[in-house]
């Protein structure tokens, strides 16, 4: 699957490990435009997961930094409330 970020395309890739040297979920890669999510987690989880990675692409591209607890804080909240309703499907 291709992302659109703020005009930029990034692969999302579903691999056996994320990142060799420790323990992920996902991973975003701003050289080559890639987003690697561990293919064996659960569906929500993997959601989850990627919106996390696409916050973080937001954040670069708008030269944001932001700590890793505010990035996840904001994924978890934002997954709950698209998964909670369909907000979009009455538009």
């Amino acid at each position: 699957m291709e992302l659109n970020i703020l005009g930029v395309t990034y692969k999302v890739i579903e691999v056996d490990v994320v990142d060799k040297r420790e323990f992920k979920f996902g991973e975003i890669d701003f050289v080559t435009n890639e987003i690697r999510i561990d293919k064996n987690l659960p569906t929500t989880l993997k959601n989850q997961t990627l919106v996390h990675e696409i916050l973080h692409a937001v954040f670069q591209l708008l030269g944001m930094e932001k700590e890793e607890s505010e990035v996840q804080s904001l994924a978890t909240a934002l997954h709950q409330v698209f998964t909670a309703q369909t907000i979009f499907s009455s538009c």
